[in-house]
């Protein structure tokens, strides 16, 4: 018979440190459960580095998306403050959305997002 094994699926969220020590999670009621998930600037943080890779499109939309919540802008403004990587990351990201912003705005656009003003809302003021 052998011994039966539970795979454990595990995945590596960019910037879980600053996740953690800053609180970047929510609580959200689902189906009578209360479950915790990243808050805006959480969400932004974690995809800086993958929004860039081609086969994750929906990165731009999560990060658009997280930047119309209200608290999202002033947290990254902290984040960027206390911690020179994450600033570096977003400096980055903020050249390959100048660079690329077709590809970006398409993939938007493929998300039902047709705000003439995303481009800046992504840049974040860089």
């Amino acid at each position: 018979m052998g011994i039966r094994v539970k795979p454990i699926v595990s995945m590596k969220i960019n910037f879980g440190d600053v996740i953690y020590s800053e609180r970047l999670i929510e609580k959200v009621n689902f189906e009578n459960y209360k479950i915790n998930v990243l808050d805006g600037a959480g969400v932004v943080i974690s995809k800086l580095i993958s929004s860039s890779n081609s086969k994750r499109p929906r990165d731009i939309y999560d990060i658009y998306l997280s930047l119309t919540e209200s608290s999202t802008l002033g947290k990254m403004k902290h984040l960027v403050s206390i911690n020179p990587t994450i600033n570096d990351h977003l400096v980055t990201y903020a050249s390959l959305v100048k660079e690329n912003w077709t590809k970006y705005e398409n993939s938007l656009i493929d998300f039902g997002i047709f705000d003439p003003d995303a481009k800046n809302k992504l840049l974040m003021g860089r």
